[in-house]
């Protein structure tokens, strides 16, 4: 609904709301189409630029906001459409009001041949491979629909009927597609088991080597060509042969004769 700059913002009841719109909206008197810029024509650029101005009491058209845009310079194409523009301003209670409204100018291409549906589909459609695209651009062009909006519509149509309704290339390969992404997190997910399983097994194993002390007992540092040890051993034989002398000693004075 068109507001002019006193009402923005309110809301007017519902039962006046059609009425009021009408009143305040501008009749344009004369208009332009926007152009198309070479590079748009080229990229095969389509769609619509919605822009959001103010029909002014003067005539003329200001505070240009750009509402959905298109590369290229179709924008900027758009603009100096809107600021021809010739216009009656809206009126409210018998007076020209200042409006706010959205002009729409459309963008399409016709007569378009099979490799430019092609470019106009890659450049709607990232997600489709070339393939894909091959394959509806032909579809297309043997339909007939060889304008932008026609094509793309198809197009679109094409793909919110899903896989069932596509062509069995096209099923082909979305299917493989997901069988792919399916082995890929399979193989990730075994990996991940393995190397927790081989790391849990060689925790164990080292474990079982060094009875549950996860170092090895440190050797001496003045261990050298194993001194140390035959020093110990040779201390063991001492003491025991020192307890063999000790016991024969005691049996010895047992075994000795009473005094008389």
């Amino acid at each position: 609904m068109a507001q002019t700059e006193e009402t923005k913002g309110k809301s007017p009841p519902p039962g006046q709301r059609l009425q009021e719109s009408s009143l305040l909206k501008p009749k344009i008197t004369y208009r332009e189409s926007a152009k198309y810029t070479k590079e748009a024509r080229e990229n095969i650029a389509h769609g619509i630029v919605a822009l959001s101005v103010v029909f002014r009491v003067g005539g003329n058209i200001s505070d240009i906001k750009v509402v959905s845009g298109l590369p290229d310079g179709l924008i900027e194409s758009a603009i100096e459409a809107a600021k021809k523009i010739r216009f009656e301003p809206g009126m409210k209670d018998g007076q020209p009001v200042s409006v706010r409204g959205t002009l729409e100018f459309a963008f399409d291409l016709y007569d378009l041949n099979e490799g430019s549906i092609r470019k106009m589909l890659r450049n709607d459609f990232p997600v489709l491979s070339e393939d894909v695209v091959k394959v509806m651009a032909s579809e297309i062009h043997k339909r007939g629909d060889n304008d932008s909006r026609n094509a793309w519509q198809y197009g679109q149509q094409r793909l919110e009927n899903g896989v069932s309704r596509l062509p069995q290339s096209e099923q082909e390969e979305l299917m493989g597609l997901t069988l792919i992404v399916v082995i890929i997190i399979v193989i990730f997910i075994t990996i991940t088991i393995v190397a927790s399983f081989f790391f849990m097994f060689i925790v164990f194993i080292l474990g079982l080597h060094y009875g549950g002390d996860p170092l090895p007992p440190a050797r001496s540092h003045s261990d050298h060509g194993g001194f140390d040890h035959r020093h110990r051993m040779a201390g063991e034989h001492f003491d025991k042969l020192a307890y063999v002398r000790r016991r024969v000693v005691i049996l010895e004075q047992s075994r000795a004769p009473l005094p008389v």
